[in-house]
């Protein structure tokens, strides 16, 4: 819950756009990237771990945000039916060990670039007043409260960094 309410619910947006920009939260580009690296940042990838599979930024290490739905309680069974019901048959629940993994996968002082596929953006524009919310973002926000304070975003996500042709790396 961020403020009271649900993570992708708008109120939790503007708590989660304000603390972003507050704390100069900023896009890097593709392009940007093998030089951050170069410079000891830690690109984390927050996409679900078979979407990591099929492919990654090189160097990348997978902290999801989010995973499958696991499980055949009546509350998993239920979420799975709600999903499926609007045609959504990989649904998806807070990944409960974020944080713990987060925490191990990079230092609180090092450079972080958060990836997921989309990117976000906390560009404001006539229908985005407060940017379009992502994973990655969500992702960020939720670092920013863990202590981690050296935060980016790659600008348009794993999608423009395929899109792009740039070297990717995938699981067999």
């Amino acid at each position: 819950m961020v403020g009271g309410n649900r993570p992708t619910s708008p109120k939790a947006w503007q708590i989660m756009y304000e603390a972003l920009t507050a704390s100069e939260v900023a896009p890097v580009t593709a392009s940007d990237i093998e030089a951050l690296k170069s410079s000891g940042a830690i690109i984390v990838d927050v996409r679900p771990a078979n979407d990591f599979a099929s492919g990654h930024i090189e160097g990348s290490v997978n902290v999801p945000l989010y995973q499958p739905i696991t499980g055949w309680e009546p509350k998993q069974v239920l979420r799975k039916a709600a999903y499926a019901f609007f045609g959504v048959f990989n649904g998806t629940e807070a990944n409960e060990n974020f944080a713990e993994d987060v925490k191990k996968a990079a230092g609180l002082d090092k450079e972080i670039i958060v990836v997921c596929n989309t990117g976000g953006t906390l560009e404001q524009s006539t229908n985005f007043q407060t940017g379009k919310q992502s994973r990655s973002l969500m992702a960020a926000y939720d670092m920013l409260n863990l202590g981690f304070s050296k935060l980016s975003f790659l600008e348009g996500g794993y999608n423009q960094w395929y899109d792009e042709d740039r070297e990717i790396i995938s699981i067999s």
